[in-house]
């Protein structure tokens, strides 16, 4: 049986700030609605809660029945080695995506061909997944690739859980006969076992709410110990800009998957989510309205932890964690040179300590950071007229080294 549970909505007291200030890119279709249409109840739920409180109103709503899954594998199992790099390469002509897994020395242990756009492929424990043809597909270190579950072909954005055992995915349905309203879900999905809509909410521009915009859909950025990291963003807009992508990351949150818990990250388009890590660590940089970045706002558990003056004079973003929450990388580009078609882009690297405020920067042209595990170094792509490369970079020296070439390179899409 299918549970379904109604997503939480904090009291929200922030200001609403006018939309059309900022550039936004939709990830699929630039916000396209799929054309199914289903007729639902909108949820009408309050809930106050400061992050990371558990004190929280849930309704729950009785579900519908799973249809039996086709197959019921077990979750592969991770490599005996993890921290293999996933990209993804679009083939030209071909019509086709080639996935890869491969190591920091930039060696190939295992690739496929797909047919699903290179964004659509994600890492996780045991390797490279994406959705196609109503499946979630897998492809492992040892170079075989498992069909692990079902999903919806008007599904959006997939994330993999920590452990591997569960993936998720958002759906955004139109309502017959109410026009502009959409019913947004976040489902879970167990290998081998029951599917759960952990988040589900209408989407009503006649009914706007503080806490998203006034046309809106799920967005999944990543899924953590903590839980799964979202975003309501936006529909119907694209850009073209430097971290366009991020600037649908306004209005964020947390939903524990198991309890269903939500808990808000951040609630104003003007300072979009840019990083989540460690001790719900959150980075976001200030629009200053005047088209630069001029605060880099660190929080902690909910709590403001720094606000750090910028000079307005750019735009900055794609910034990630150490491991431990106590240095940040991110990157700016002059406001003078983020219009669109000047990529690839005049990145600068920063890496800041929160603790000292001490900054180190590198001037690396087509940068777009990804990823930093611990104890390692930071992995990026590096855009340019020949191709996209993957690289390393010494977090203490700003050091690069190239692990893929731009020639055989491609999108990063994180680790195993």
């Amino acid at each position: 049986m299918q549970t379904r549970m109604t997503e939480d909505r904090e009291m929200a007291t922030v200001r609403a700030v006018p939309l059309a200030t900022i550039t936004l890119l939709a990830l699929t279709g630039c916000g396209a609605l799929p054309s199914s249409a289903r007729t639902v109840e909108p949820a009408a739920v309050l809930a106050t809660a400061s992050a990371p409180s558990t004190s929280h109103l849930i309704n729950a709503r009785e579900g519908l029945p799973m249809a039996a899954p086709t197959a019921a594998p077990s979750p592969p199992s991770p490599p005996a080695s993890s921290g293999l790099l996933v990209v993804a390469r679009a083939d030209g002509g071909a019509g086709t995506t080639a996935v890869l897994l491969v190591t920091s020395a930039g060696r190939t242990v295992a690739s496929t061909h797909i047919t699903a756009e290179p964004w659509r492929v994600v890492a996780g424990p045991a390797g490279a997944y994406w959705m196609q043809g109503g499946r979630v597909d897998v492809l492992t270190a040892a170079g075989g690739v498992i069909d692990i579950g079902p999903v919806p072909g008007d599904a959006g954005e997939l994330l993999v859980s920590p452990d591997g055992g569960e993936y998720a995915y958002d759906t955004s349905r139109a309502v017959t006969r109410s026009p502009g309203v959409v019913e947004n879900r976040i489902t879970v999905q167990r290998i081998g076992g029951g599917s759960t809509v952990i988040a589900d909410r209408v989407s009503d521009p006649s009914r706007p709410t503080a806490d998203a915009p006034p046309t809106w859909m799920y967005g999944l950025a990543t899924w953590t110990q903590a839980g799964i990291v979202f975003r309501r963003e936006v529909t119907g807009t694209c850009g073209c800009a430097p971290f366009d992508m991020e600037m649908l990351a306004g209005y964020s949150a947390v939903i524990d998957p198991v309890t269903q818990t939500v808990t808000s990250l951040t609630s104003e388009p003007t300072c979009p989510l840019s990083s989540f890590g460690a001790s719900w660590a959150t980075i976001c940089f200030h629009d200053s309205g005047s088209g630069g970045v001029d605060q880099l706002r660190v929080t902690s558990s909910g709590a403001s932890t720094a606000r750090l003056n910028m000079s307005g004079t750019n735009v900055a973003g794609y910034a990630v964690f150490a491991a431990d929450a106590a240095l940040v990388a991110y990157e700016t580009v002059p406001v003078a040179d983020s219009g669109c078609g000047s990529a690839p882009y005049p990145t600068t690297l920063h890496v800041l300590g929160l603790a000292s405020g001490e900054v180190r920067a590198a001037q690396i042209a087509g940068l777009h950071l990804r990823q930093w595990p611990a104890g390692g170094p930071l992995y990026a792509t590096v855009e340019s007229a020949a191709g996209t490369a993957v690289v390393s970079i010494d977090p203490s020296t700003l050091e690069l080294h190239t692990v893929m070439p731009a020639s055989s390179g491609g999108s990063l899409r994180g680790l195993t």
